[in-house]
Protein backbone atom coordinates (compact mmCIF):
# COMPACT_ATOMS: atom_id res chain seq x y z
CA UNK A 1 0.00 0.00 0.00
CA UNK A 2 1.30 3.43 -0.89
CA UNK A 3 2.07 5.71 2.01
CA UNK A 4 -0.28 8.69 1.73
CA UNK A 5 1.13 10.90 4.42
CA UNK A 6 1.82 13.59 3.61
CA UNK A 7 -0.91 13.88 1.03
CA UNK A 8 -0.01 16.55 -1.52
CA UNK A 9 -2.97 18.31 -3.13
CA UNK A 10 -2.89 21.15 -5.63
CA UNK A 11 -5.25 24.08 -6.12
CA UNK A 12 -5.45 26.87 -8.64
CA UNK A 13 -3.86 30.08 -7.38
CA UNK A 14 -5.69 31.62 -4.39
CA UNK A 15 -8.15 28.75 -4.12
CA UNK A 16 -10.30 27.36 -2.59
CA UNK A 17 -11.34 30.62 -0.92
CA UNK A 18 -10.04 33.42 -3.18
CA UNK A 19 -9.45 36.94 -1.88
CA UNK A 20 -9.94 35.90 1.73
CA UNK A 21 -7.77 34.92 4.66
CA UNK A 22 -10.07 32.15 5.85
CA UNK A 23 -8.32 28.96 6.87
CA UNK A 24 -11.29 26.57 6.65
CA UNK A 25 -13.44 25.71 3.66
CA UNK A 26 -16.47 23.56 3.07
CA UNK A 27 -15.57 23.15 -0.59
CA UNK A 28 -15.16 19.60 -1.81
CA UNK A 29 -11.62 18.82 -3.02
CA UNK A 30 -12.91 16.84 -6.00
CA UNK A 31 -14.74 19.94 -7.25
CA UNK A 32 -11.70 22.21 -6.75
CA UNK A 33 -9.57 19.62 -8.57
CA UNK A 34 -12.00 19.56 -11.50
CA UNK A 35 -12.05 23.38 -11.60
CA UNK A 36 -8.25 23.39 -11.68
CA UNK A 37 -7.86 20.75 -14.39
CA UNK A 38 -10.35 22.60 -16.61
CA UNK A 39 -7.69 25.34 -16.73
CA UNK A 40 -5.01 23.02 -18.14
CA UNK A 41 -5.52 24.22 -21.76
CA UNK A 42 -5.01 27.80 -20.56
CA UNK A 43 -1.76 26.82 -18.84
CA UNK A 44 -0.66 25.02 -22.01
CA UNK A 45 -1.34 28.17 -24.02
CA UNK A 46 0.14 30.71 -21.58
CA UNK A 47 3.18 29.02 -20.06
CA UNK A 48 5.19 28.59 -23.30
CA UNK A 49 4.22 31.99 -24.71
CA UNK A 50 7.14 33.61 -26.48
CA UNK A 51 9.06 30.35 -26.76
CA UNK A 52 9.77 28.40 -29.92
CA UNK A 53 11.13 25.04 -30.95
CA UNK A 54 12.70 22.88 -28.30
CA UNK A 55 12.19 25.43 -25.53
CA UNK A 56 8.46 25.54 -26.29
CA UNK A 57 8.21 21.74 -26.33
CA UNK A 58 10.07 21.59 -23.01
CA UNK A 59 7.64 24.11 -21.47
CA UNK A 60 4.62 22.19 -22.77
CA UNK A 61 6.02 18.95 -21.36
CA UNK A 62 6.54 20.61 -17.97
CA UNK A 63 2.85 21.60 -17.85
CA UNK A 64 1.71 18.13 -18.97
CA UNK A 65 4.01 16.43 -16.45
CA UNK A 66 2.93 18.72 -13.63
CA UNK A 67 -0.74 17.94 -14.14
CA UNK A 68 -0.14 14.22 -14.61
CA UNK A 69 2.53 13.60 -11.98
CA UNK A 70 1.37 16.07 -9.34
CA UNK A 71 -2.21 17.31 -9.72
CA UNK A 72 -3.76 14.08 -11.01
CA UNK A 73 -1.60 11.91 -8.74
CA UNK A 74 -2.73 13.96 -5.74
CA UNK A 75 -6.35 13.39 -6.69
CA UNK A 76 -5.74 9.65 -7.00
CA UNK A 77 -4.16 9.59 -3.56
CA UNK A 78 -7.02 11.67 -2.15
CA UNK A 79 -9.57 9.21 -3.54
CA UNK A 80 -8.16 6.58 -1.17
CA UNK A 81 -9.51 8.74 1.68
CA UNK A 82 -12.98 8.99 0.11
CA UNK A 83 -14.46 6.00 1.97
CA UNK A 84 -13.50 7.68 5.26
CA UNK A 85 -14.91 11.02 4.15
CA UNK A 86 -18.20 9.38 3.11
CA UNK A 87 -18.55 7.46 6.36
CA UNK A 88 -19.57 8.69 9.78
CA UNK A 89 -15.90 9.24 10.56
CA UNK A 90 -14.36 12.64 10.11
CA UNK A 91 -10.96 13.31 8.68
CA UNK A 92 -9.12 16.57 8.92
CA UNK A 93 -6.76 17.77 6.24
CA UNK A 94 -4.40 20.55 7.19
CA UNK A 95 -3.15 22.54 4.23
CA UNK A 96 0.20 24.24 4.06
CA UNK A 97 0.78 26.81 1.37
CA UNK A 98 4.17 27.34 -0.19
CA UNK A 99 4.78 30.65 -1.86
CA UNK A 100 7.61 30.95 -4.33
Amino acid sequence: MKVLVPLTLYFHNDEPEPKTKVIVTKKNYKKTYEDYTILKPKYLAEYPKGLEGEAKNYALNRVENFFEDSVDAGMQDYSVYSPFAASERKIQIIAISYLK
